[in-house]
């Protein structure tokens, strides 16, 4: 092995590769300089335990979504937890935060009138209506996610809330965020987590399901994956197979501890409010057994195939590999999506080296607003049963 003077020799002679420094030697000028990257020793960064606005399904200081499809309580549950919060009570199947301070909330909901259902909502369920804060009616300018979001976590801050809601995700979406692109989204659900993370604050996200029936439960909440990969928990609302009425919530995913078990509800209406009403015990069907469907024959088959092209190339061309990946992972094969594809004319062009294919729906017929030509230039969609 060299010593020393051998290495000084090579360094001296160009041998040594540039960076790297002799031992024993103080690093060179430029190689002491700090940069954009800053590293912290872990030992360097005290431990926290996770805590709990609802255990095991809604964390504070974290993101959480709530999947499912229109009419079936998600904005009722989202005021069930405000009221919760406002009154420091515990929920469902949760005895260990029955001890926990009243604390402000604030909702911001695209869907419901503040006046006359989102307050007759929270009355309905005991929320403490001086801690719930909503968007000032004559408001002309929503929040926005992500270039909102400094200013959502100095109210946040200021009004000392410990749960925020967005209702549903997509309206707080700017027109500049592709919600089927997974940079986008995780750019923007980086900065909510952010926001969430300073303020200690639980933040509850209302997404609708997708069309791409019979997929995972991950993969049905509408948008890229990136959202509920970036989101803590997701739970999802849906209705009993055999009871019209029963409803059940249920955990997709949890990444700070074990799933919670499903709950039983019912909608009731006793005073002409919609009002939660939980169903005694715990358990059920999990999240995938609550979605699944039975295997469908080919032509429906290839109806799904058209509702995956459609959503996934609804924003414009995309990827070959993502749209196939999605198709995968609703559970339609490679020719199945191919043969959706040529029947609704779908555009396959040559992209990069990186990327061979870019895929896009074909452009609209003139004079037939909203339809689609098929590949022989019918506006009617022979998958779908009809005109568009």
């Amino acid at each position: 092995m060299k010593d020393l003077r051998h290495k000084a020799a090579d360094a001296i002679a160009g041998r040594v590769p540039a960076g790297f420094h002799l031992v024993g030697e103080a690093p060179p000028r430029s190689a002491a300089k700090e940069g954009r990257i800053r590293l912290q020793c872990i030992a360097d960064i005290e431990r926290e335990e996770v805590t709990w606005l609802w255990r095991g399904r809604v964390p504070f200081g974290k993101v959480t979504l709530l999947d499912g499809d229109p009419g079936l309580g998600k904005s009722l549950l989202s005021c069930v937890l405000a009221a919760a919060v406002t009154r420091g009570k515990p929920l469902c199947g949760d005895t260990a935060t029955a001890t926990r301070e009243p604390a402000s909330v604030i909702m911001f909901s695209a869907e419901d009138d503040a006046g006359d259902t989102v307050r007759a909502r929270l009355e309905a369920a005991d929320a403490d209506l001086l801690r719930v804060h909503v968007l000032h009616v004559d408001a002309e300018h929503a929040p926005a996610i992500p270039g909102d979001v400094a200013e959502l976590g100095r109210l946040v801050t200021e009004k000392h809330a410990a749960l925020v809601v967005f209702d549903p995700l997509m309206a707080f979406l700017p027109s500049e965020i592709d919600a089927h692109k997974d940079q986008h989204v995780r750019r923007a659900m980086a900065a909510l987590g952010r926001m969430a993370a300073s303020t200690h604050a639980a933040v509850l996200i209302v997404r609708h399901l997708n069309k791409t029936a019979g997929a995972s439960a991950l993969y049905r909440g509408g948008g890229s994956i990136g959202i509920a990969g970036a989101a803590r928990s997701v739970l999802l609302v849906a209705k009993d197979s055999k009871d019209e009425g029963l409803c059940h919530l249920a955990p997709i995913k949890s990444n700070l501890g074990p799933r919670a078990p499903t709950l039983g509800y019912r909608v009731v209406a006793p005073d002409g409010v919609p009002v939660i009403k939980w169903q005694a015990g715990e358990g059920g069907l999990g999240a995938d057994e609550l979605l699944a469907i039975e295997p469908p024959r080919q032509g429906e088959r290839r109806r799904d195939a058209a509702q995956v092209l459609r959503h996934e190339l609804a924003g414009g061309p995309r990827s070959g590999r993502e749209v196939e990946a999605a198709a995968t992972a609703a559970g339609i094969a490679a020719s199945t999506l191919r043969r959706a594809a040529d029947e609704l004319g779908v555009v396959r062009r040559p992209g990069g080296y990186q990327e061979p294919w870019q895929w896009e729906l074909p452009p609209t017929p003139v004079g037939h607003p909203g339809k689609v030509a098929n590949a022989v230039g019918s506006p009617a969609d022979p998958l779908l049963g009809g005109e568009l």
